[in-house]
C-alpha cells in the first residue's frame, strides 16, 4: 500500500480538532472548538467549523484565560459577522452543529479525532455533549484518537526526530518543522491551532517516509 492510499485513509476516517476550555479539569467550560476535514492528500481544507459557546453560567480558571487569552465579554458580546463556519451558539446548538458537520463530511463513519492534543480535545468534547440529552457522543464519533503530540515524542524517542529536545507545544513543533506563523495571527485560537496542527502532522510524516525510503 503506498503513501497516498494511507493518507487517503486516514483524511477519510479522521477529523482535526483544537478546543479552547476554561481549565485543564474536566468540570471546566468548553468555551470554543474548531473541526477540519481534510482533502483526501493532505493539502487543503474541504470543510471546517469555528463555534464560540454561550454558557449560562460560565467555570474558567485564570491560568487558562492567560494562555487563551479569553475575554469573556468580548466572548459573549461579539459583535463581530461571522464568517458563515463560525458561529456563537449555546451548548446544545454546538453539539447538533458538530454532529451535522459529522454526517455531511464522513457519511456512514464514526471518525476518530486528532489534534495537538488530541487526547485533551477527545476529553473536552465529550463532556460537552455529555450536557446534551439528545445527543450521544458514541453516535457521532469513535473512541481511538490520533494525538499529534504523543506521535512527535514517540519519533523523538525512536530518533526519527533528530532534535536536541522533545517539542512539548505547538509553536515548538511548528518552529521545529518549518510550518510558519503568521505575524497577524496567534495561536490559542482553536481554527488556526487545528490548522497549524494538521501541518505539522503532515511534515512529521513527511520525515518518517522519507527515512523509510
Amino acid at each position: 500500500m503506498n503513501n497516498e492510499n494511507n493518507l487517503k485513509q486516514i483524511a477519510n476516517t479522521t477529523v482535526f480538532i483544537d478546543t479552547e476550555t476554561g481549565g485543564v479539569e474536566d468540570h471546566y467550560s468548553c468555551l470554543s472548538l474548531a473541526l477540519i476535514k481534510v482533502s483526501e492528500d493532505f493539502s487543503k481544507v474541504e470543510d471546517k467549523i469555528e463555534i464560540f459557546i454561550k454558557h449560562q453560567e460560565y467555570i474558567i480558571s485564570y491560568e487558562s484565560c492567560k494562555v487563551n487569552h479569553f475575554n469573556i465579554i468580548d466572548h459573549i458580546e461579539n459583535s463581530i459577522q461571522f464568517p458563515e463556519y463560525q458561529s456563537l451558539v449555546k451548548p446544545d446548538a454546538a453539539v447538533s452543529i458538530i454532529s451535522d458537520f459529522i454526517k455531511r463530511n464522513f457519511p456512514g463513519v464514526k471518525p476518530s479525532l486528532s489534534g495537538w492534543n488530541g487526547n485533551f480535545d477527545y476529553r473536552a468534547l465529550k463532556n460537552l455533549f455529555l450536557l446534551q440529552d439528545h445527543f450521544y457522543f458514541k453516535d457521532v464519533f469513535d473512541f481511538k484518537v490520533l494525538d499529534v503530540c504523543s506521535v512527535t515524542m514517540g519519533c523523538f524517542a525512536a530518533g526519527v526526530l533528530r532534535t536536541e529536545r522533545i517539542p512539548r507545544s505547538l509553536s515548538e513543533a511548528a518552529e521545529e518543522f518549518g510550518v510558519k506563523i503568521k505575524q497577524t495571527e496567534r495561536l490559542h485560537t482553536p481554527l488556526y491551532d487545528t490548522e497549524i496542527a494538521i501541518k505539522v502532522f503532515k511534515k512529521l510524516i513527511t520525515l518518517i517516509g522519507a527515512q523509510n525510503g
